[in-house]
């Protein structure tokens, strides 16, 4: 891996093996010998070049160099190992092209599917931003609907084991992996209750929970690193993940240990070197439906124990100090369509989730387990049924089916007592011929007790949605001066490029303001209801609609600032999407979307390439207007890791007490931004793309700054 950064020079040792050497102390990448990687590694920085002779140094570069050669042919060998189990025949080698250069074999091979929906699985990809001619989809639809039809038996992987029958069971094996028994453990001295996570901010040097506080804000009170100092920040190390899928995970820090995922697994790390803990390793089951790869979005941590949200739809309690697991929850079947890709939510003695699927027809709920046991304490459904107030909002039986997806997490008020949550889109996704009706609660900002599940309040962003247009995104809970008044609120900017105020009370519309090009919405009535533009809607012969499909923002995590009184967010200026419907039937463990087939494919088409561009935005709150922006990424074009996550991803802003902001974006460049106006004060390429939230904390009062890109954790600090 190479990475550069402004500053005076630095080498960084990297080791391939036992015999490689260097200045560097970690262990490096493990293979066994037939070249196939054992564990991941973690990569720690060497000293400073002042302190090295000039061979030294010259040796130092040249270590480098071959190292950097090393890790390009263990990558190299690593898709090529994921890919090699295809069966061979026409269309092979486009499909590894196309579907499993960002995938995992077993994402592609673990799907039984028509022919038809092969079809509109690959339009999907082509939409994401895979890139292929229509030839190559033609190829790739023949080659999978071939080999994995529906009436193909799932390949099978010698390595997975079968989802438990049970609600409840004990985990499943193998377990943990544990290095450096002979050293000492440096697990949390007292467990993570409740109240330290309810008072997060008076322990700053820890990240709690996925969004640092309840509250959401990705907001830190660490101040070491200044606008003054960022400069000498410096590259500490690196933990390289064994995975090829967007590395979307956000870490946990607890008393001196960093807990993150490498796919499916979780692992603990010493957060001064990368130095690893242990391994938890988990296999889903095969026949798992993924709308959007194999990824995990972070965990949730109580007592000793954390808590994993699986892509096969198991929630999992894990021993945080020894990589055990202590419960397995089934949430839901799989094979019906449902995922988990969120990362879970601690209150009181409750772990909260929300399931994914909406490709797939399912009924989105969310949904509260005992932290202890593992029994169900909650479930609040995400299409309203029968007896459920909003039932008359779909048309027949179409709530059995009406996605509602949860795919990210929600925030906590302990003075209401309510937890916030964002739904997905109803399904499917672009004919809502089929769900005529508001659609309740899709696309919509809901208010739970957290005690009960009891729906308190809701609004919708988007009645009877036909874009796509998930409303997962994170709801901020600030509190600030309304028109003169004191007044508790939700900020949040949804994928339909509007940003909202609510009062978090009751659910009062304050302000809707859009922060990107949108050609939707032509006002809001007296209740905030948004005025839809009477052409604004999917059509068999395409409709034009900005934002695209994966809208003005996505799923990263926006932040606000109490200093600067500012909300930050990553927005997708100018896309746009010309959506298309079809008719289709709903087929258990089969895509749901309802999406059109046209000769173009379903692609943005309008505007030219450049004048496309993905940019953090600060807006004043109070008006929703923009104070600065600072561009990262401009038009469409791909980095090497590829994926639909990388083509339109960004990720999520970290903002501290010294009024930095911290961010990445898809071509590879984190940057720290002075808060108050947007100017750059430093920047470190790291040669991957950056979709997950970056955090901040300390160790022995030093502070560091974490992100992922590309599939490494790389770790920050000053020097």
């Amino acid at each position: 891996m190479s990475v550069f950064t402004t500053g005076p020079w630095c080498a960084m040792p990297i080791t391939t093996g036992e015999s490689s050497r260097s200045q560097g102390t970690g262990k490096g990448i493990a293979l066994n010998s037939r070249g196939a990687f054992l564990s991941a590694s973690t990569v720690p920085l060497s000293a400073s070049p002042s302190n090295v002779t000039r061979r030294a140094r010259r040796h130092a570069l040249w270590m480098r160099h071959s190292s950097l050669a090393d890790l390009v042919f263990l990558s190299l060998a690593l898709t090529a190992h994921a890919q090699s189990g295809l069966p061979d025949g026409p269309g092979r080698a486009v499909v590894e092209r196309m579907c499993t250069t960002c995938h995992g074999l077993n994402v592609v091979t673990g799907q039984r599917m028509t022919k038809q929906h092969w079809a509109d699985q690959v339009d999907d990809m082509v939409s994401r931003g895979a890139v292929g001619s229509d030839a190559d989809v033609r190829q790739v639809v023949e080659y999978l609907s071939r080999n994995f039809g529906k009436d193909k038996p799932p390949a099978g992987n010698a390595e997975a084991a079968a989802a438990p029958e049970s609600s409840v069971s004990g985990a499943r094996s193998p377990s943990a992996i544990r290095t450096g028994e002979s050293e000492e453990w440096r697990g949390p001295k007292t467990g993570v209750t409740f109240e330290r996570i309810l008072n997060a901010n008076k322990e700053p040097q820890n990240w709690l929970t996925y969004g640092g506080t309840y509250q959401s804000l990705h907001y830190s009170l660490l101040n070491q690193v200044t606008p003054e100092n960022a400069g000498n920040l410096e590259l500490k190390w690196v933990f390289q993940a064994r995975w090829l899928d967007p590395y979307e995970t956000t870490p946990l820090v607890v008393d001196g240990v960093l807990y993150t995922m490498q796919g499916d697994d979780v692992v603990a790390l010493d957060a001064t070197t990368g130095r690893l803990f242990w391994i938890y390793k988990y296999t889903p089951v095969s026949e798992a439906r993924l709308c959007c790869g194999r990824i995990s979005r972070g965990l949730a941590i109580l007592g000793d124990t954390l808590y994993m949200a699986a892509v096969d739809a198991h929630l999992i309690a894990i021993d945080a100090k020894t990589g055990h697991p202590l419960w397995d929850t089934t949430v839901a079947q799989t094979t019906s369509g449902y995922t988990m890709t969120v990362a879970p939510l601690v209150i009181k003695d409750k772990v909260i989730v929300g399931v994914a699927g909406g490709e797939y027809g399912i009924r989105g709920f969310i949904v509260a387990y005992n932290a202890h046991t593992g029994r169900e304490a909650w479930r609040f459904y995400t299409t309203a049924g029968p007896g459920d107030p909003g039932r008359d909002s779909w048309g027949g039986d179409s709530w059995k089916h009406g996605g509602g997806s949860v795919w990210a997490t929600g925030s906590y008020d302990p003075g209401t007592n309510l937890t916030y949550w964002g739904v997905g889109n109803a399904g499917p996704d672009y004919n809502g011929d089929v769900r005529p009706g508001d659609n309740l609660y899709t696309s919509t900002m809901v208010a739970l007790d957290a005690d009960t599940g009891k729906l308190k309040w809701h609004y919708q962003a988007n009645p009877h949605n036909e874009f796509d247009w998930d409303a997962v995104q994170v709801p901020l809970l600030a509190n600030m001066t309304w028109h003169g008044q004191p007044r508790k609120v939700i900020l949040w900017a949804d994928r339909n490029g509007f940003f909202y105020v609510l009062d978090r009370a009751t659910g009062e519309f304050l302000l809707g303001k859009a922060f990107v090009k949108q050609n939707w919405n032509v006002g809001f009535d007296k209740n905030g209801r948004p005025i839809m533009d009477p052409n604004a809607k999917s059509s068999t012969e395409g409709t034009l609609i900005f934002p695209d499909n994966q809208g003005g923002t996505n799923w990263f995590n926006p932040s606000f600032s109490p200093r600067t009184g500012l909300f930050y967010l990553n927005a997708r200026e100018n896309y746009s999407t010309i959506f298309f419907k079809g008719p289709q039937e709903y087929e258990e463990g089969d895509r749901y979307d309802g999406r059109g087939h046209h000769p173009f494919g379903f692609r943005a088409v309008v505007g030219d390439d450049d004048d496309k561009y993905t940019a953090v935005r600060a807006l004043d709150p109070h008006t929703g207007e923009r104070k600065w922006e600072f561009k990262l990424n401009t038009g469409n074009s791909l980095h090497t890791f590829e994926g639909w996550q990388t083509a339109f991803g960004a990720a999520g802003i970290l903002t501290t007490a010294s009024d930095l902001l911290f961010t990445g974006g898809r071509e590879g460049t984190f940057v720290a931004l002075d808060a108050r106006n947007g100017s750059l004060l430093w920047k470190a390429t790291l040669g991957g793309p950056m979709i997950m939230n970056p955090v901040t904390y300390a160790v022995h009062g030093k502070q560091y700054i974490a992100i992922n890109a590309g599939t490494s954790l790389f770790v920050f600090g000053l020097r």
